[in-house]
């Protein structure tokens, strides 16, 4: 019998980790260039995106497409805070805004300006506790673009 009970307990253990690692790789921040559907929470710089992010304080999932390909928004800097307890909205905010106002600024060529706009995405206290520790600078355009704000090749499609 104790065998037994040991078997259940070992078990428990794997389906456990198993759990773990699989919220982990949920968290889990996506590379530079990868493509398909990511939670907001793994939204990096660097990452083209189909549509344009919802607004409102949850972003939900977007689609990350080849920056080659068509696309109506961009991820183009992001800032990661270092903190481990939740500095504030506020904090958080005037931060994330001013790194990304700086970054957009540097990016945008004029020529490409009108019809663009800027936002950030930054974690909320809910989602601090779940991991979130990074700002994202979004661009979204109007008409779809080929290429990289970031890499200096963007155009209209």
């Amino acid at each position: 019998m104790v065998g037994g009970a040991a078997a259940v307990a070992i078990a428990g253990g794997v389906i456990a980790d198993v759990a773990l690692e699989s919220r982990a790789a949920a968290l889990a921040p996506a590379h530079r260039g990868d493509t398909g559907g990511l939670g907001s929470i793994a939204v990096v710089a660097g990452l083209c995106l189909e549509e344009p992010p919802a607004a409102g304080p949850s972003v939900g999932r977007v689609t990350a497409v080849a920056c080659a390909a068509p696309h109506l928004a961009e991820t183009v800097a992001d800032l990661a805070f270092t903190e481990d307890a939740w500095p504030g909205a506020d904090v958080i905010a005037e931060r994330a805004l001013e790194h990304c106002a700086a970054r957009v600024a540097r990016l945008v060529p004029d020529h490409l300006a009108d019809g663009l706009e800027w936002r950030v995405w930054a974690p909320s206290a809910s989602t601090w506790d779940a991991g979130d520790r990074r700002a994202v600078c979004v661009v979204a355009s109007e008409d779809p673009l080929v290429g990289s704000l970031e890499r200096g090749d963007a155009a209209r499609a």
